[in-house]
């Protein structure tokens, strides 16, 4: 993505979206943050900053403590369209689905890493394995679920964390569903990431599919088999 479509879309969004602020801004708000999650209820038991990802496990505490239905995420990272966060909704909407996530095989796949585009193949196939129905794009950075598969799945992973709540709402019972989206490459203010290498990132990824599976394999044992994925 150029600069210049980067600054375009910060713009559009700046409209409605609050993109950012001096640093005495983000303190005070910080501050105004904590107090607002003491009185929703917030203790050391939630256990929502400890382990994995904290800034989301913390987001989807704070959504059902103040009574969301829906909730829906989308990469920060300039790859994903927030235009398209309402069509990865629209299943919920319509009870076809209880987790609902983007597929670039499904829609647009605009990246230039061949390596990554045979990963995608490769833990798709993995991923549908683990849940026994076929998953086409099983690390998409845009997704919406019903806020109750948020506290019904166990979530441990720092940075795979995608496929970790895909795989355990599905061996929990929550049904699956995927829609078109658009994936680009990450524009230069985002080249920064801790993934690393393709093989190392390959090889992170299985060993946390796996632990996934081997963690959340008796919940799927004492369920019945959930309906097949859908796909809008």
């Amino acid at each position: 993505m150029s600069e210049q479509t980067l600054q375009a879309r910060a713009e559009r969004l700046a409209e409605t979206r609050f993109l950012g602020g001096p640093p005495w801004t983000f303190e005070r708000l910080g501050r105004h943050g904590l107090e607002v999650l003491l009185r929703e209820g917030l203790t050391p038991q939630s256990r929502v900053l400890d382990v994995g990802c904290g800034a989301l496990r913390l987001g989807y505490w704070l959504a059902r403590a103040r009574g969301s239905r829906i909730i829906a995420t989308i990469d920060a990272d300039g790859q994903y369209e927030p235009e398209e966060l309402g069509r990865v909704v629209q299943p919920i909407l319509d009870n076809r689905a209880d987790f609902v996530s983007g597929s670039r095989r499904l829609g647009a796949e605009l990246t230039t890493d061949k390596i990554r585009h045979l990963g995608v193949l490769v833990f798709g196939a993995l991923i549908s394995a683990i849940v026994r129905h076929r998953i086409t794009d099983p690390a998409c950075g845009i997704r919406a679920m019903r806020s109750e598969v948020t506290g019904a799945v166990t979530l441990e992973q720092s940075q795979y964390q995608a496929s970790e709540l895909m795989s355990s709402a599905a061996l929990n019972g929550y049904r699956l569903g995927e829609v078109p989206t658009t994936m680009r490459d990450r524009g230069k203010h985002a080249t920064g990431t801790k993934k690393g290498g393709n093989f190392g990132y390959g090889v992170r990824f299985a060993r946390a599919a796996i632990h996934t599976w081997r963690r959340d394999r008796n919940a799927a044992r004492n369920r019945l088999r959930p309906e097949k994925i859908q796909r809008s």
